[in-house]
């Protein structure tokens, strides 16, 4: 599924839900909403949404939406003559398909199911020294990895206390017991290979999940304090065509990667500060990714610091 597919389809579901006769809906609306503008090194502006609509007291649906870009550059391993650069570009839509809530003292929690896409376009390009007896020149290649992770997951939260409380912490997740990955490639080596590899797989993959901790302390009547921790980690287990040894063929390889995310930050909420109890965000935060292969062991991290800027009504 590509880009412009999950905007269209998020905006349709958000439409849709914005547009659903209000009841309950007009007094909750804005309860779980939020609205980021992340903004990173290399000065991407990125959102991360989530738009909830509550049917009644105790049952909720929603649309959820993010995207991210990173860029790499460095060489080859085995190859120190050879210049690597590397575009990773991931969307996900999260499609909160019907939520239970429940209110309990100080204490609220939810369960629900969630139908997740995530689509992440992978270009790798650059150049290479190969010398291995019949070939002594320099290679250039290109590689584009389209990557949709799709699946049902399971995904509830733990809030001890509420917006107007002077503090209050939310602890979440998401379970993924079994997406379906597939995959898209196009890889060329010239001009030693004068045809590209093309092809396509399809796999079931391992558990994944995602732990998010909130919290929110206030200060004053209209200033507050939170602070974010993420973990996240997403299998990503493939079939796609490599250059065979000899240097003049593709071959058949299984790529097996587990990649984990941590972020953590700090966000200064302004209470009020827009109608209908939305609070300006203001955060700063330091995202970690690790990739590891889990055929070679080798693992690769890439630290990147975002500042966001956003609305939410509660975290």
């Amino acid at each position: 599924m590509k880009y412009k597919s999950i905007i269209l389809i998020a905006s349709f579901v958000a439409f849709c839900l914005i547009n659903l006769p209000h009841t309950y809906a007009d007094e909750k609306q804005s309860d779980r909403f939020n609205l980021d503008l992340n903004s990173d090194e290399d000065g991407n502006t990125n959102p991360n949404l989530f738009l909830p609509y509550y049917w009644n007291s105790s049952w909720f649906s929603g649309v959820g939406f993010s995207n991210s870009s990173r860029l790499t550059q460095g060489t080859l391993t085995g190859f120190s003559d050879s210049r690597q650069g590397t575009i990773v570009e991931q969307q996900q839509l999260s499609i909160n398909l019907l939520s239970f809530e429940s209110v309990s003292g100080g204490l609220t929690y939810s369960v629900g199911g969630n139908y997740r896409i995530t689509n992440i376009d992978r270009t790798e390009f650059g150049y290479l020294y190969l010398n291995n007896g019949s070939i002594d020149d320099y290679i250039a290649f290109d590689n584009l990895t389209e990557i949709a992770v799709s699946g049902l997951a399971l995904r509830g939260d733990i809030t001890w206390g509420s917006v107007d409380d002077d503090n209050s912490i939310r602890l979440g997740w998401v379970i993924s017991p079994g997406d379906t990955l597939d995959v898209d490639q196009d890889t060329t080596f010239k001009p030693i290979i004068t045809n590209s590899a093309t092809g396509s797989s399809s796999k079931t993959q391992d558990l994944g999940y995602d732990l998010k901790l909130q919290t929110r302390h206030r200060m004053t009547d209209k200033f507050s304090i939170g602070l974010q921790l993420q973990y996240q980690v997403l299998p990503l287990e493939y079939d796609i065509k490599v250059l065979a040894s000899t240097a003049d063929s593709f071959q058949e390889a299984t790529i097996d990667t587990t990649e984990t995310t941590i972020s953590n930050g700090i966000r200064f909420i302004f209470d009020d500060a827009i109608s209908n109890g939305l609070d300006l965000v203001i955060g700063f935060s330091n995202e970690k990714v690790d990739v590891k292969d889990n055929v070679s062991g080798f693992t690769s991290d890439e630290d990147q610091s975002i500042f966001s800027l956003g609305f939410t009504s509660n975290f």
